[in-house]
């Protein structure tokens, strides 16, 4: 036991059940991993990959958590981003597609941006779309 008096496990049944609820809120924009072509890894972040895509005929891109990251923080903190993407529908911010959560990857679909065509500009940006854009959503309570 720990000085608190929880058990030694308990932070990481804690988190089991926080990403449960989360995988449960995504149902309804689940997408089957069979049907996504991942084409070339545009960049890498700490924890996910991105890469370019098709999805039912649309160019997309697929962020790609990395296995070594499953029921961890970041698990949790891509799940949050992915509900995010899933609320908020405007023409200057990236489209979200759906989310694979029930394969052992992890990943969320989202636009290509059209108009960044530059291959260095996908580089340093599109990875950071989703955490700028939940920090966006934190700071204005959506």
């Amino acid at each position: 036991m720990r000085k608190n008096g929880a058990p030694p496990n308990s932070a990481n049944a804690s988190s089991s059940e926080k990403i449960l609820e989360l995988r449960e809120q995504l149902v309804d924009c689940e997408i089957d991993w069979n049907i996504l072509a991942v084409a070339e890894k545009i960049t890498s972040g700490s924890s996910a990959d991105l890469y370019r895509g098709t999805h039912s005929g649309l160019d997309v891109c697929i962020k790609i958590l990395r296995s070594a990251h499953h029921n961890s923080p970041s698990e949790v903190e891509f799940l949050q981003q992915a509900l995010m993407l899933r609320r908020v529908k405007h023409e200057n911010i990236l489209t979200f597609y759906g989310a694979c959560t029930k394969h052992r990857k992890y990943c969320a679909i989202v636009t290509v941006q059209n108009h960044c065509h530059a291959r260095m500009h996908l580089r340093y940006q599109l990875l950071h779309c989703c955490d700028c854009f939940m920090n966006l959503c934190l700071l204005f309570g959506l």
